[in-house]
């Protein structure tokens, strides 16, 4: 045997293909990672909006029952509605988000009087 003192043709294709393989299983990864960051991102900033929205009607104290409206959020119209359930204020947005599909999320408050 002879005394190599380099790599092969061989030693630098096998380590080419793994690092290749490694690279096209993170890049999905990576893809699919940053697409539900911006979907939990829009959700935050909808979510706010509806906190502030439920908050000014709770502390209003006018009667909001079956009230719909639609807003403007990040540039994607959220519809906003309040309903009633028992004594409390039921406020749900939907919107679509960045992946194109219908969401809804809801919060609930309870009125002082």
């Amino acid at each position: 045997m002879q005394n190599s003192k380099g790599f092969s043709l061989i030693e630098t294709l096998v380590a080419l293909s793994i690092l290749l393989a490694v690279i096209t299983a993170i890049i999905p990864i990576k893809t699919r990672i940053m697409m539900e960051r911006d979907v939990l991102d829009q959700k935050r900033a909808v979510l706010n909006t509806l906190h502030e929205e439920l908050q000014d009607y709770l502390w209003s104290g006018a009667s909001m029952q079956n009230q719909s409206y639609t807003i403007n959020v990040d540039g994607s119209p959220v519809r906003i509605h309040f309903t009633t359930e028992n004594s409390y204020l039921k406020g749900c947005a939907e919107w679509k988000n960045v992946k194109n599909k219908q969401d809804e999320s809801c919060l609930y408050g309870y009125p002082t009087e």
